[in-house]
């Protein structure tokens, strides 16, 4: 039944998954259509499922995807587990601190990926560094030509990728996030963690982080 579906849905099927799981329907597929399904993934998610797999059916994987998305795949799972890296999503709007409300929803509008969750657009300087954060309920009830330096919190709640996963869950729990960025030395956001990825760092901090 797995077999049969489209990339996109199996794609969506497969994200619901246990690990265990999702690492043995991938080894009942081909190697073209187990390929096209994990680039049809979020990158972190792909990540994690080749993670499950043998370092060489992982490469093998790799090797048939496009060469992008598998690029940012390797990127993520060259992180150790315990950093923040690993877990963060690269799925999400960024836009310069000279867009205005209208900019940016046209922007959303037009952009060819899907993002499933989108709580907070990320506001970058000129450098592309990460200086500020709009809520989406700010940016739905401000009007249209409001410049996104006027409505941003400029106090921004962020973590490094080589910060440890655990250090993630206490900043989450302790400001009620729903979505944290991930910044790199020079403040540049390359991802996010989501709630949905956060809540499964806190139930496992339960027992790991105690």
């Amino acid at each position: 039944m797995f077999s049969s579906l489209d990339n996109a849905k199996a794609a969506d099927v497969l994200e619901e998954l246990e690990e265990d799981v999702q690492v043995s329907l991938i080894r009942t597929l081909s190697t073209d259509k187990a390929a096209d399904i994990l680039e049809e993934m979020p990158a972190d998610e792909a990540a994690d499922v080749l993670d499950g797999l043998n370092e060489n059916k992982a490469e093998e994987l790799l090797n048939n995807m496009e060469k992008e998305i598998s690029d940012e795949v390797r990127e993520l799972m060259e992180y150790e587990e315990y950093l923040v890296g690993s877990i963060m999503n690269t799925d999400f709007i960024a836009c310069p601190i000279y867009y205005t409300v209208a900019d940016v929803v046209n922007d959303i509008c037009q952009s060819k990926e899907e993002i499933d969750e989108i709580y907070y657009v990320y506001v970058v300087s000129d450098e592309n560094k990460l200086v500020g954060i709009v809520s989406l309920r700010d940016l739905i009830i401000s009007k249209q030509d409001k410049k996104l330096e006027d409505i941003m919190i400029k106090e921004v709640i962020y973590m490094k990728d080589t910060d440890e996963i655990r250090d993630l869950v206490k900043a989450v729990s302790k400001y009620n996030l729903f979505s944290i960025p991930v910044i790199d030395e020079q403040m540049h956001i390359i991802g996010i963690v989501n709630i949905n990825d956060i809540f499964y760092e806190i139930t496992k901090s339960n027992k790991r982080y105690r």
